[in-house]
């Protein structure tokens, strides 16, 4: 390497990394952090809203079902017709609460769950700390198990000969 370069490279490692370590990748984590935290409430709002969907139009069949059997109940002509279709009214009744049941611990289910990822993601991503490295002939980025070769800086004279 030439002295210029050697310089250059010393104070992009030395200097310039870790400054932007302590001044920027903390801002860059943040707005990460808040972006993942976004996508996931927005994805668990969603599945919440879809299962809210199916299990309301469930419930309105299971209580039309129990409406039925208690109109046919109503209409009977005989008492074992009528307690039949009464019990028929019940269970609707039951399969619709349960169905109302299933749907808030889903709904408490997804919550919690959004929110461990949440917490989860917050905590990788503050554990992330991109690291610079120099070979002696090539410039490495890592973050993570990623590492990657930087392209050479650029020259006064336009040429990019390597670090």
């Amino acid at each position: 390497m030439t002295a210029p370069r050697d310089a250059a490279v010393k104070f992009v490692t030395k200097i310039l990394w870790p400054w932007f370590l302590k001044n920027i990748w903390p801002l860059i984590t943040t707005a990460l952090i808040d972006f993942l935290a976004k996508r996931i409430r927005d994805f668990a709002q969603r599945a919440e809203a879809a299962a809210q969907s199916s299990y309301e139009a469930t419930t309105a069949k299971a209580q039309q079902s129990a409406s039925e059997a208690e109109r046919l109940a109503a209409e009977a002509v005989t008492g074992a017709e009528r307690e039949k279709q009464e019990a028929i009214a019940q269970v609707w009744r039951t399969v619709a609460e349960q169905f109302r049941a299933d749907n808030e611990q889903l709904r408490q289910q997804l919550s919690a769950l959004a929110t461990s990822q949440q917490d989860a993601s917050e905590i990788e991503m503050q554990a992330i700390t991109p690291l610079l490295d120099n070979d002696g002939s090539q410039v490495f980025l890592s973050i993570g198990r990623s590492r990657t070769a930087l392209p050479a800086l650029p020259s006064s004279t336009g040429s990019d000969a390597a670090l």
